[in-house]
């Protein structure tokens, strides 16, 4: 059923809550072929098609949406920021079976009165199943996209209605996330616990690699399991926390691709007195720590032959 523009003066404070959720969101772009994008080109140059073409939305979204469908609407708003820039909001809510109750005298009692009601808006973060924040570009689209279905990405019908693409890979994420974990690492080396920073590095890689959901709801675990249980006003939580949003990874969900984090076959080890050890891991076997009762530890390593015993001045000839 297509219904009539309209607008929403007493309730605008409901539907801007809901559509801001958006920004919490994953972000997409448009194909180049997206109807929708062109659709809603169209109407953003021209407020007076705006009818037609949210009913040629409507009608696009509903025939994807044929299968397993549970009753609900779906709306369009046309949106204006304080810099007149204009924002789209799609949104599909569903249907919530409401309950409501009076109070009323009966036979000398006070009985509760209950009255159903199915065509419903509610606040419940579960009523809104999809919805998708746009703002056009030149010659693309940006998107903000909340899947009710998809928490780490988005349904297969609203793809194919919206037709966008992720705006990076699972692999480009994960390289983002570990970009930031090793950052803060290197920012924050003399905050950490002193075996935290002893193996920092594999640290970050072994967790991450063992993630299968970087989110919202996972960040928080994943900072602890790398850098210890660190208070919330800590400046190595406030640091990661302002990295992922200049990434663009405080809100976005994705799954972690292990093949991203390349096992480095280079391994090192460096002693408080600056003695640096470089090896390959396919010869760990030849270096031996044993810990000593003077608090020290002894490396020991198993060699074939010593093929370098020199001064390391070679790579600073004719410097100053």
């Amino acid at each position: 059923m297509l219904l009539a523009e309209f607008d929403p003066p007493i309730f605008t404070e409901f539907f801007l809550k809901r559509i801001k959720s958006a920004l919490g969101g994953n972000a997409y772009r448009f194909m180049q072929d997206s109807p929708t994008m062109a659709t809603l080109r169209e109407i953003g140059g021209d407020d007076a098609v705006f009818v037609t073409g949210s009913e040629r939305l409507a009608g696009a979204f509903q025939h994807e949406h044929r299968r397993n469908s549970i009753d609900g609407v779906f709306f369009l708003f046309l949106l204006s920021t304080v810099d007149d820039r204009r924002l789209f909001a799609l949104v599909k809510y569903d249907n919530d079976q409401v309950l409501k109750y009076d109070i009323a005298d009966r036979d000398g009692q006070r009985r509760a009165i209950l009255e159903e009601f199915r065509q419903t808006f509610s606040t419940k973060r579960e009523s809104l199943q999809k919805i998708a924040l746009v703002r056009l570009g030149e010659e693309d689209g940006e998107l903000m996209v909340r899947d009710r279905s998809r928490p780490d990405g988005i349904s297969e019908y609203f793809e194919k209605f919206l037709r966008v693409r992720r705006a990076a890979t699972p692999a480009e994420f994960t390289k983002k996330a570990e970009r930031v974990f090793k950052e803060v690492f290197r920012q924050h080396r003399a905050d950490l616990d002193p075996d935290i920073v002893k193996g920092g590095a594999r640290r970050i890689n072994e967790q991450l690699r063992a993630t299968r959901e970087f989110g919202p709801e996972t960040q928080g675990q994943l900072f602890d399991s790398i850098f210890g249980m660190l208070p919330d006003d800590s400046p190595v939580r406030k640091t990661f926390k302002r990295k992922l949003t200049a990434q663009r990874l405080d809100e976005e969900t994705f799954r972690v691709d292990p093949t991203a984090i390349p096992k480095p076959s280079r391994k090192r080890i460096e002693t408080i007195e600056g003695i640096q050890i470089l090896f390959d891991e396919e010869v760990r076997n030849r270096i031996e720590r044993r810990e000593l009762d003077t608090g020290d530890t002894e490396i020991r390593i198993t060699t074939a032959r010593v093929t370098v015993d020199d001064d390391d001045a070679l790579g600073r000839i004719g410097g100053a």
